[in-house]
């Protein structure tokens, strides 16, 4: 599965098929190939979201670790 992360458009409201209930508004993660999302995103219906892993920051390296004064 080739993962992308969809939320709805500005002023939509769009209910996932599965679970019957509106997506969230950080968005849901779904198949590239699922032809209800694709018709979705053709539509206009959703538009594509950062993914939320890549949304996170990396943890800072600390730069003096093992150094000792």
């Amino acid at each position: 599965m080739d993962p992308i992360t969809l939320k709805a458009a500005p002023g939509r409201r769009v209910v996932d098929p599965k679970t019957r209930r509106v997506i969230p508004e950080d968005g849901i993660t779904v198949s590239r190939t699922d032809v209800f999302w694709r018709r979705r995103l053709r539509m206009g219906d959703v538009v594509v979201a950062p993914a939320r892993d890549a949304a996170k920051p990396a943890p800072a390296a600390n730069v003096n670790a093992g150094r000792k004064e």
